[in-house]
């Protein structure tokens, strides 16, 4: 998470073979409301990152989903973590 509380930064890497397209969502309870942000990424030797930006730094947990659709010769697959806005 960046210092300015708004973003978050996601990294990771996928199995060899792997091309194509991994889609990012970071969704975030903001005022009593839902909202989210969502990030196509073209995957590069293996590894995705991406910089996403909440719409206000008053969140305390974040739901991070990554998404890889699937191919002909791979299956879909997904990931979600929950992270925690750090303090101080």
């Amino acid at each position: 998470m960046a210092r300015d509380r708004r973003t978050i930064t996601v990294h990771g890497s996928v199995a060899a073979g792997i091309a194509g397209t991994v889609t990012v969502r970071v969704s975030a309870r903001i005022g009593g409301r839902s909202r989210s942000v969502t990030r196509t990424i073209t995957l590069r030797r293996g590894r995705y990152s991406a910089r996403l930006r909440l719409a206000s730094t008053r969140w305390r947990t974040a739901k991070v989903t990554v998404r890889y659709a699937g191919s002909g010769r791979r299956a879909a697959a997904t990931v979600a973590r929950t992270v925690s806005r750090r303090t101080g």
